[in-house]
């Protein structure tokens, strides 16, 4: 009887410890849920529509030091939520697809960081779906966690010291068309991509020229159409002339980009120009930049280009390849040393 007795307690006790484990390895796997970068198509979706300021509590939980809590309706995980980074504005967004906007739109945020200033929600249609955008007080770089029905939003500053860093500002609706695609061709190199816009909002210049000295940027490149007589076609880059730049420069940088986009999409290449002087942000700029024209609206074979994502993806590889050989040239130590340890790794 006894020994019946503690196998039965041994059982339950073993069930109690498995389920005790997987709740714990649960909540651990839903804290860590990677939520998914917003589309260009969410972003431009929330232009012009009305916007609700949000109630924001100061909160003195360990859990919340340094960090915002959005909360959420009852069923909605990471597969409803995308996020983005609007590093030009100071502003972090997050775009869910719920069931009541009501809900979202009275929510009240807990906060432990003095980074946000304010809030708001802008229901995008009658289903649910909604914006929540955070003002912040700096440039800041984000992570999200997902656990007890509210995102976590954490904030810090961005390390730039001794990272390869390049501001990218497309210019119209093809160079937007590229930022998803540059992003995914960059993603494990050792290169930070800043971009100045993910909508078709405009942005001034003294809030450009801003964001280039926050950053650090190393270099500056602009992305855009060309239009030009209809027989006209191909790739071209323009640079600044004016301000020179020793050993690697606004030329140097404007021939690596057109040189690999022509070798990634086989477009013709038109050749390097000295920018015009209504090009303010580029003729004033003080590190390598250039602007690389992806061809011409008007032109069948370049319009197909520059709006098919196969193509696309073209322009980026090029893109990419252009900003890490630049960045190889400009930093020649860190790139022999490592190789220097690859080699070590090789046995060689």
């Amino acid at each position: 009887m006894i020994e019946k007795k503690l196998k039965t307690t041994a059982i339950c006790t073993g069930i109690f410890v498995i389920l005790s484990l997987s709740v714990m390895f649960f909540r651990t796997a839903t804290k860590n849920i990677l939520i998914a970068e917003a589309t260009n198509e969410q972003a431009n979706s929330v232009i012009n529509k009305n916007s609700y300021e949000l109630k924001i509590e100061d909160a003195s939980s360990e859990t919340l030091a340094g960090k915002i809590a959005i909360p959420l309706e009852s069923g909605v995980g990471s597969d409803n939520i995308t996020s983005q980074d609007v590093f030009v504005d100071h502003k972090f967004v997050l775009y869910i697809n719920g069931k009541e906007s009501d809900f979202y739109v009275k929510s009240i945020l807990q906060s432990g960081t003095e980074a946000v200033k304010g809030a708001t929600c802008t229901p995008i249609n009658d289903k649910g779906r909604v914006c929540i955008s955070l003002e912040l007080d700096d440039l800041y770089e984000t992570t999200t966690e997902l656990e007890d029905r509210a995102v976590y939003v954490s904030f810090s500053k961005p390390d730039n010291e001794d990272e390869n860093i390049v501001v990218i500002d497309p210019l119209d609706e093809y160079g937007l068309r590229l930022v998803p695609f540059i992003k995914q061709e960059l993603a494990d190199d050792n290169i930070k991509v800043f971009f100045t816009r993910v909508t078709d909002e405009k942005i001034s210049e003294s809030q450009i020229k801003k964001f280039l000295e926050e950053t650090g940027a190393d270099f500056y490149i602009q992305t855009g159409a060309e239009n030009a007589d209809e027989n006209t076609g191909g790739v071209k880059t323009y640079f600044n002339d004016v301000f020179f730049i020793r050993n690697f420069g606004n030329v140097q940088l404007a021939d690596e980009l057109e040189s690999n986009v022509v070798n990634a999409t086989g477009q013709d290449a038109m050749g390097l120009f000295p920018i015009e002087d209504d090009n303010e942000l580029l003729r004033d700029s003080t590190i390598p930049s250039a602007y690389l024209i992806l061809g011409n609206p008007a032109n069948e074979v370049d319009n197909k280009m520059m709006t098919e994502d196969t193509y696309i993806e073209s322009y980026a590889q090029g893109i990419a390849d252009a900003i890490t050989e630049s960045f190889g040239i400009v930093n020649p130590v860190e790139q022999e040393e490592t190789d220097a340890l690859q080699g070590i790794i090789d046995g060689n």
